[in-house]
């Protein structure tokens, strides 16, 4: 990529560590959101197999640039681990919480809780991990990955199957399925499925990332501010680091892409403010 970058005088090579914008700490932050942006877009075309140039690639109908058929499950690779380390592990903290609060007092107060973190697992295995129609399920793992993944699914159907047998009322049937949710087993499982995958996408995907146009899109918006956070005495040689990109990079980034086939973007619709403050959609 630095040899790319003096031969066709484009954008200098910065290096980004994955955990700038894969860490579960980063989701607010706009300089980690708007690089996730660009490693979420060359997943959402990329082909399945095959090598290719990517000369063609603003006009092409792919991202990977290469003869095949688009991998449509590959970017379930990093929205599930995200998902699991932004939304779904922080509901099972929040629940873990509540049922101790609950088990204190003697009520049940926390019952939107339990609701919250059934249906971030619904959301999980119906969009992510279900062997029919999951997304992953589409996808060619590594052994480290597919073993976590057949895990999560194995421990996860037990689980709630043992607090359904039981056939309780629908108060406590909530709480029974929250504790099995929670359990020491089945979190530590859904953990190891999201860092293997975080692994699969480092290992095997960040690599051609690295090497692609989008790569090189990004680092020419972080190029003004990649020597913002150093200070060095040496004239000649200052390190580089990516500190975020240039103001409206997201819209300039998104101006070159052509999307693929049944692939659009969401722009929602202007908002307009009533006398009484009321803000509608048109």
């Amino acid at each position: 990529a630095r040899m790319r970058a003096y031969m066709r005088g484009s954008a200098p090579f910065i290096q980004v560590d994955p955990l700038v914008f894969l860490s579960p700490g980063a989701g607010a932050e706009a300089p980690s959101q708007n690089f996730l942006l660009h490693a979420i877009l060359h997943l959402v075309c990329m082909k399945e197999n095959g090598d290719g140039d990517d000369i063609d690639c603003i006009k092409n109908d792919a991202i990977h640039l290469n003869k095949g058929n688009r991998n449509t499950g590959a970017v379930s690779l990093l929205s599930c681990a995200i998902f699991i380390a932004r939304s779904l592990q922080k509901s099972s903290q929040m629940v873990v919480e509540g049922l101790i609060e609950d088990g204190m007092t003697g009520k049940m107060s926390n019952g939107q809780l339990y609701s919250k973190l059934m249906e971030d697992f619904q959301y999980l295995w119906d969009v992510f991990i279900a062997p029919a129609g999951g997304s992953l399920s589409t996808l060619s793992l590594s052994v480290d990955a597919e073993d976590s993944l057949n895990s999560v699914r194995r421990l996860l159907v037990s689980s709630v199957d043992e607090v359904l047998a039981k056939n309780e009322p629908s108060e406590i049937s909530a709480v029974s399925i929250a504790r099995a949710l929670t359990s020491v087993e089945l979190t530590s499982s859904v953990h190891g499925l999201r860092e293997a995958l975080f692994r699969e996408y480092t290992l095997n995907i960040y690599p051609v990332f690295r090497r692609h146009i989008f790569h090189e899109w990004a680092c020419q918006e972080a190029k003004q501010n990649r020597f913002a956070r150093h200070a060095s005495s040496d004239k000649y040689l200052i390190p580089s680091s990516y500190n975020g990109m240039a103001k409206g990079s997201v819209k300039r980034f998104l101006r070159q892409v052509e999307l693929p086939r049944g692939v659009s973007l969401h722009r929602p619709s202007p908002k307009i403010f009533t006398s009484r403050g009321v803000s509608l959609h048109r």
